[in-house]
């Protein structure tokens, strides 16, 4: 049963707080907000159940197709293997917007995307809108009389799973408060955005997403961080190639390129001499990881969020 809170921020906002099915020490709050086009969306906050009223780096998760916040929050069997829950109690603030369509079936979103959205709006369009107003729904809460977080600044992460990877991707490189983006279960090129698997992406993106001359301005400054593993339905040429291709692109840009904490690839897929291994004192413009033994699912620093930045800097004890 959810407990109001009474907030209600711009007459569009509401925050309730809600009973969760985990062991983890956090609380869980649901927010219904306007978003694009002005409809009522809803996501989940979550937060560290104690804070000593410290400023907290903050994820912004978009759970993958067919998915939903609520899974990605607090369901440890799954792809995204509760990394909401795991990401607030180890002292971060969460937030997992609902994106519209992601939910439903392979059949209805294709139908969806087909009738509705190819003739008016990019679909695409709209989640990375969506992503965006994420953010701006953790800074608007942040500021309120409530007083629930306060946000450290400069260190916000937006990531997210399959489609929702590729949203990362694409709000991240368009808005520049995202400090770290990380994708996972990724795929960055033509053939797999018209795949079978993800009809939501049937259309054009309007961003040149795969150019790697066009990412790496954009993160000269910043850090993306892509993870996979090698039984992922989607590992393969169509993935690698314009991933070598970024990496030497970031290269030949004078950028650092690492190699993850968990990067255990069974192939040289890399020159990995002139790679660094990263850890959270080392800039990199673009981190890489491999897991031989993971499929579609979240991997790596992507079950381990908090550890993107060096925590004593921030002042938090984990």
């Amino acid at each position: 049963m959810a407990t109001p809170l009474g907030l209600a921020l711009e007459n569009s906002q509401k925050i309730d707080l809600i009973s969760h099915p985990t062991h983890f020490p956090i609380k869980a709050y649901r927010i219904h907000y306007k978003g694009s086009f002005s409809q009522i969306r809803q996501g989940l906050l979550l937060l560290p159940e104690n804070q000593d009223n410290k400023p907290l780096p903050s994820l912004v998760y978009l759970h993958g197709h067919g998915s939903s916040a609520l899974k990605a929050a607090f369901d440890e069997t799954g792809a995204d293997h509760a990394v909401g829950a795991k990401a607030a109690s180890q002292g971060m603030v969460v937030f997992l917007p609902d994106l519209p369509s992601f939910e439903k079936s392979n059949g209805y979103h294709y139908r969806f995307v087909k009738h509705t959205v190819w003739e008016k709006t990019s679909l695409m369009d709209q989640f990375i809108s969506e992503a965006r107003i994420a953010q701006d729904i953790l800074e608007t809460v942040s500021q309120s009389p409530n007083n629930l977080f306060k946000l450290s600044a400069q260190k916000n992460m937006i990531s997210g799973l399959s489609l929702g990877g590729l949203v990362a991707l694409a709000a991240g490189s368009q808005d520049n408060r995202f400090e770290w983006v990380g994708i996972y279960g990724q795929f960055l090129n033509d053939e797999m955005i018209h795949s079978n698997q993800h009809h939501s992406c049937q259309h054009q993106l309007k961003i040149p997403y795969d150019n790697p001359q066009w990412l790496t301005p954009r993160f000269s400054t910043r850090t993306l961080h892509i993870i996979f593993g090698e039984k992922d339905e989607f590992f393969g040429p169509g993935f690698l190639e314009p991933l070598k291709k970024l990496t030497e692109t970031m290269r030949q840009a004078g950028q650092t390129v690492c190699l993850g904490p968990d990067y255990q690839a069974t192939k040289n897929f890399f020159d990995e001499n002139l790679s660094l291994k990263w850890n959270p004192d080392t800039k990199c413009s673009l981190v890489i990881e491999i897991d031989p033994k993971a499929g579609h699912e979240i991997i790596g620093l992507g079950k381990n969020p908090e550890k993107v930045w060096n925590t004593k800097t921030l002042g938090i004890d984990l």
